[in-house]
C-alpha cells in the first residue's frame, strides 16, 4: 500500500488563474452594487478584495463587467467560505466557493 502525500499546503481542485479586475457586488437583501477586485479565479473559486467586512457563509453575487458596450456583465453567485491576509488595497480579502455563473 502506498503511502499518501504529506502536502496539505495546496487544497484546490483546480489552478487559480491571476486576474486583476474591478468588479461589483451584491447582497443578497440588497439592490444597492459595491465595487471590488477580483483577484484570482478557478473553476470552483474566486479571490476577492472588498472595502467592507463580511462574515463567513455570506452569499454574494458579483458581476464581471466587459469594456464592451453590448456585452452583459457576467454575473456569479458567491459564497465566503474563508477571510484571506492577502488583499492588494483593500480592507478585506475573501476566498469564495462558486455557486452558479448565470447564463452558462
Amino acid at each position: 500500500m502506498s503511502k499518501l502525500s504529506d502536502n496539505t499546503t495546496e487544497r484546490r481542485f483546480s489552478p487559480r488563474a491571476p486576474i486583476n479586475s474591478e468588479i461589483k457586488y451584491r447582497l443578497p437583501d440588497d439592490t444597492n452594487l459595491s465595487s471590488g477586485i477580483l483577484i484570482n479565479v478557478s473553476q470552483t473559486g474566486i479571490l476577492i478584495g472588498l472595502k467592507h467586512k463580511l462574515s463567513g457563509d455570506t452569499i454574494l453575487t458579483v458581476l464581471m463587467e466587459s469594456h464592451l458596450d453590448d456585452e452583459p456583465p457576467v454575473e456569479i453567485s458567491t459564497e465566503i467560505i474563508r477571510e484571506a491576509s492577502y488583499c492588494e488595497n483593500h480592507a478585506y480579502c475573501y476566498g469564495c466557493k462558486i455557486i452558479n455563473v448565470k447564463d452558462f
